[in-house]
């Protein structure tokens, strides 16, 4: 009970850190590689492999790292949950954006639930392998923290792993 307390707090609590927020521009691709590398030990934990993807030439975003970085936590924390055996991380650009996806071969989510699954409280699974208890706002708070970002988050099927693949769409800078 004091869990799910803490984590409906921590949502409700969002707005305020919004208006305290500081960015700052980051060579993604740098950003991007020292995330992985620091969710090295979770992959070990889920006996996933995790390939990391990304495009050549320099990419840059105004970013809040540590906020950016709970975001991903939260998907890859998901992805995590449901995955059979990968999760694939990629950084590309796509028109005048920079775009960072998270895709995983687990069941997927179903077409009908992807703009759902991004909403408080929303729990479309609760057959995952966790011990841990769930309450369905990690998910909106990584909404919530890429529209700080001034960005999206656009839910769909990968069509390689065959997955869920959530798309995180945030402005480039040079």
């Amino acid at each position: 009970m004091e869990t799910m307390v803490n984590s409906f707090l921590e949502f409700a609590s969002l707005s305020r850190t919004a208006n305290n927020l500081e960015f700052s521009r980051h060579t993604m691709q740098h950003w991007l590689a020292e995330y992985v590398h620091s969710i090295e030990p979770l992959m070990l934990q889920h006996q996933l492999r995790l390939s990391l993807l990304m495009t050549k030439p320099a990419l840059y975003s105004q970013i809040n790292p540590h906020w950016l970085e709970r975001a991903l936590n939260n998907i890859v924390g998901n992805a995590c949950r449901f995955a059979s055996s990968q999760l694939q991380l990629t950084l590309s650009a796509k028109a005048s954006k920079l775009l960072i996806s998270i895709s995983d071969d687990g069941p997927g989510i179903a077409a009908e639930d992807t703009q759902n699954v991004l909403l408080p409280f929303v729990k479309l699974d609760s057959t995952a392998q966790d011990s841990q208890p769930h309450f369905g706002l990690g998910l909106a708070i990584s909404a919530e923290i890429i529209k700080w970002h001034k960005g999206k988050i656009v839910v769909d099927r990968d069509p390689i792993l065959a997955g869920a693949r959530f798309s995180l769409y945030l402005n480039s800078c040079s």
